[in-house]
């Protein structure tokens, strides 16, 4: 249950949907990845990367597939409004999730560089989204995790 007023008012908006017999989708995104850069995680990967900042990470081998690429995100939606599903919550993300550390290395490959990063302490949250229900019951075909990378980062 979360503990914050932001994850009880989304608790509380599902279970109001699922009241109401509509049909309804509860779409959960990730950080979608889009040509005009936003504050998240991978974008200040990159900009840490591209200006050689200093880094400070948690998780060094969690598993994170919590990106969506912009026009995968509106493929998906234009799937969803053009047939016919049955309502419920949908978890989007990529494919094949891959640690923070194989995520660094996509990274300095591509700017060839390294910067120094500094590992702290784990905390007990990770970047993993279960995305299952998604391919089977919606017809959601993500792409890899290091697929999306390398295609934002290119």
């Amino acid at each position: 249950m979360p503990t914050n007023l932001y994850g009880k008012s989304k608790i509380i908006s599902e279970k109001f949907f699922r009241l109401k017999k509509k049909k309804y989708f509860i779409i959960r995104i990730p950080a979608i990845l889009k040509k005009y850069k936003d504050c998240n995680f991978i974008n200040n990967l990159f900009r840490s990367f591209k200006y050689k900042k200093e880094l400070q990470l948690h998780n060094k081998y969690n598993l994170f597939n919590n990106i969506i690429l912009e026009k995968e995100f509106f493929k998906f939606l234009l799937n969803i409004i053009k047939n016919e599903y049955t309502s419920g919550v949908i978890i989007l993300g990529t494919k094949k999730p891959i640690s923070l550390n194989s995520l660094i290395k996509i990274f300095e490959n591509r700017f060839s560089n390294s910067i120094n990063i500094f590992w702290k302490k784990k905390k007990k949250f990770g970047f993993y989204l279960n995305i299952n229900k998604a391919i089977k019951h919606y017809n959601y075909r993500p792409l890899t995790t290091k697929k999306t990378i390398k295609d934002y980062i290119n």
